[in-house]
């Protein structure tokens, strides 16, 4: 398998053995993979790569400077630690059993509510030696569509992930801005789109609508039915208008999360989460990006796992309503992570 990013690659890799802050990423459809170290994590110059965690303010963000680029920081290995990789990954997936009956009690409070919420589910080897290399090329290449990313913090651990979502990308310049609802969900197959998903879509947009009318935006808004992320395609609005620079961090607060990855009314949804699901979501659900003098561009964290040098966390979820049934939404997040457990099976090393 040939690829582009040969010198990024081998950076990150060495960067994620000994621990070193780092980012390598590449915007969708575009082969200009961009890596980062921050090992002394300083907080020089004006463009970084930004980590928001489920449910945190921009405020809060985790942030991987430029320090050095590919070559520098492969010519100078700066301070590299004796330990390995091996922040903790949350062991215990999610049963079959467990998320039936999660389901199932989501199902009866959104009867009465209405409304939907976002349960997620975990996938977890913890005794699993993976081929890192082997999987961020695989895994970047089977969707080049994607903002794909691949990063290490001591807070946040290492995580790698595709993500089909724009949440927010913002020019300083023109205060052009753009956005996407990306909910309804469906095999990629000639079925028309069901009630359940054409709802659930249409929760997201409003909201996503509201807080740009909230914040005096002006924007218009395009609906495609076919997005493809094999196997796997979406629903998905395309908003794209103009707001003023000093609302950027605050309607990005206010999309974060959206009821695409949490549900609707967010807040109650949010404590159903809670209340429900028996992991930390940590990274998954918040966002990543850019950030520059010129630009800001943010993308959900999702199709995104955990790793540590034994084993992985993989991260999947789907939006329930009243209408759901349990059995389709486990295949959701099969089909979901489908790719993504072939390519780690591929790399495990044996």
């Amino acid at each position: 398998m040939t690829f582009p990013m040969n010198k990024e690659l081998d950076a990150a890799l060495v960067a994620a053995e000994h621990n070193i802050p780092f980012a390598l990423f590449a915007f969708p459809g575009s082969e200009d993979y961009r890596f980062m170290a921050n090992p002394e994590r300083t907080m020089k110059g004006d463009s970084y790569f930004i980590i928001n965690r489920w449910n945190t303010k921009f405020c809060d963000s985790i942030k991987v400077y430029n320090e050095m680029d590919a070559e520098t920081f492969l010519n100078s290995k700066p301070g590299f630690s004796t330990s390995t990789l091996n922040s903790p990954i949350q062991s215990d997936s999610t049963t079959r059993e467990e998320y039936d009956e999660k389901i199932c009690q989501l199902i009866e409070i959104l009867k009465r509510r209405g409304g939907k919420t976002v349960f997620s589910r975990i996938i977890s080897e913890t005794d699993t030696h993976v081929d890192l290399g082997r999987l961020v090329n695989a895994q970047f290449k089977s969707f080049p569509d994607t903002f794909r990313f691949l990063y290490y913090t001591p807070e946040t651990g290492l995580w790698l992930g595709t993500s089909p979502e724009l949440l927010f990308d913002y020019n300083n310049h023109s205060h052009r801005f753009q956005t996407m609802s990306l909910a309804g969900t469906k095999v990629m197959d000639d079925s028309d789109w069901d009630n359940k998903n054409i709802c659930e879509q249409n929760i997201v947009a409003q909201f996503i609508s509201d807080v740009l009318t909230e914040n005096g935006a002006i924007f218009s808004v395009e609906r495609c039915k076919d997005v493809h992320f094999e196997p796997v395609h979406h629903i998905c609005d395309m908003f794209t208008g103009f707001l003023r620079p000093e609302l950027c961090s605050k309607v990005l607060d206010q999309l974060s999360p959206t009821p695409a990855v949490s549900g609707f009314p967010v807040e109650t949804a949010i404590k159903e989460i809670s209340m429900l699901e028996n992991h930390s979501r940590e990274c998954y659900g918040g966002y990543v990006g850019f950030v520059t003098p010129d630009e800001l561009k943010c993308y959900v964290n999702l199709r995104s796992l955990k790793l540590n040098r034994t084993g992985y966390c993989i991260f999947a979820g789907g939006g329930i309503t009243a209408e759901s049934i349990p059995e389709d939404e486990w295949r959701e997040t099969e089909n979901k992570t489908m790719i993504l457990r072939g390519n780690i099976n591929d790399a495990i090393i044996k």
